[in-house]
């Protein structure tokens, strides 16, 4: 469920206010799942959150 709220936040460009301690549950939670779709959702993420912190 927290992924679903995540992608929604990265698709509305809303990932200003995402902690470092929830990007960082949420790369733990995301990769144990292993799929394909998650993995691209964790790199999606962690993009999105460090171009954000750079401008």
């Amino acid at each position: 469920m927290a992924s679903l709220v995540l992608m929604k936040r990265i698709y509305e460009g809303k990932l200003e206010n995402l902690s470092l301690s929830e990007l960082i549950s949420t790369n733990a939670r995301l990769m144990k799942k292993r799929t394909e779709l998650e993995r691209g959702l964790v790199l999606k993420i962690n993009w999105c959150w460090s171009f954000n912190l750079y401008n």
